[in-house]
């Protein structure tokens, strides 16, 4: 396939994408194959993408050959990781993993048009922290910003931290 080919391709899959209620099926696709496919549709849709993945090894290979293909891009490349906390155990979620669901559902919240978020389905089955709580909790702190510590605070009290 040519660049022009493709090309034609990819505007025809995109702007199949963004008719409302729009399906598209692409089947025996594999390997960097798909990375290839979601990046092309991802230069011509003007629509943030959600790549589900069966595990959460595949999305880290996908999210490799991802980067390969959109080198050049503004694409931003998000991930959703699944708690990987089995049933009968009793330990608190890891932490590193809260704080990359919370910032990954952020950063879908602000309407990046640019991006590509990749979750495994057990990611996907999970249940997520409703968008009026995480907008009534969400604070962006930054580094050498001056911010009214009391409310910051508070705000983290009531949002369960101790």
């Amino acid at each position: 396939m040519d660049q022009n080919q493709a090309k034609t391709m990819f505007e025809s899959l995109s702007s199949r994408l963004e008719q409302a209620n729009a399906q598209v099926d692409c089947t025996g696709i594999s390997g960097a194959a798909a990375a290839f496919l979601i990046a092309g549709i991802g230069r011509y849709v003007a629509l943030p993408l959600m790549v589900v993945v069966p595990t959460a090894k595949s999305g880290v290979t996908l999210r490799e050959d991802l980067r390969f293909f959109l080198a050049d891009e503004q694409t931003r490349l998000l991930e959703f990781p699944a708690y990987n906390i089995l049933p009968y155990k009793s330990m608190a979620y890891h932490s590193e993993t809260t704080a990359k669901r919370i910032g990954t559902l952020y950063q879908m919240m602000n309407g990046d048009h640019r991006s590509v978020t990749i979750l495994p389905v057990d990611a996907l089955l999970q249940k997520v922290i409703p968008r009026a709580e995480m907008v009534n909790y969400a604070e962006l702190v930054m580094a050498g910003e001056e911010c009214d510590r009391d409310r910051l605070v508070e705000k983290l009290l009531w949002g369960g931290y101790s």
